[in-house]
């Protein structure tokens, strides 16, 4: 005994089978032209959470120490300049960016505050600005591994560590200061 099998051909199937209009490299291309088309508008927003940054910053200075409140904003401004310097590439200024969330974030979960922190992270901002000058390979590593040590004094574990082994929780190695 022979059994056959058919399958009907839909439409959808047959649409999907079919080229579009573009090809990927084509349709790939087009994005990054339209997304470079933004870029200008990207570094605007960027200035200005740095510039709303620097102005929390100063505030908590007169009030003499850093709100849960203010925490909280700055890691959302933080949150901010994350995803358009990753989006735009500007690898460094991303990197800034994320330590400070990261310090911020371990903070806020340590339940603790230090303006100093925070505003050595917003002042590496200010410097990898994408309209401010640009700085040497040595002036940037030396900024980022200065950054790193403040992560490792609080003894937070970045997020993209904690990713990539699925752990989420903060070590609080200095809790007891």
């Amino acid at each position: 005994m022979v059994v056959l099998t058919f399958h009907l051909t839909t439409r959808l199937a047959a649409l999907a089978e079919s080229f579009g209009g573009k090809s990927r490299d084509e349709a790939v291309a087009d994005a990054g032209k339209a997304l470079e088309s933004m870029r200008g508008e990207s570094d605007a927003v960027i200035e200005q959470s740095i510039g709303m940054l620097e102005e929390l910053v100063r505030k908590a200075a007169v009030e003499e120490g850093c709100s849960q409140q203010y925490m909280q904003e700055i890691l959302c401004l933080g949150d901010q300049i994350v995803t358009l310097a990753g989006t735009f590439t500007y690898k460094n200024l991303d990197i800034a960016a994320r330590s400070l969330c990261d310090v911020t974030d371990g903070l806020i979960h340590q339940r603790r505050s230090n303006l100093a922190s925070i505003q050595v992270h917003v002042q590496a901002l200010r410097l990898m600005a994408p309209k401010s000058p640009p700085l040497t390979d040595e002036d940037v590593d030396k900024i980022l591994s200065e950054l790193a040590k403040i992560i490792t004094f609080y003894g937070i574990t970045r997020a993209a560590d904690s990713a990539a082994t699925g752990e989420l929780e903060y070590s609080a190695v200095n809790d007891a200061q």
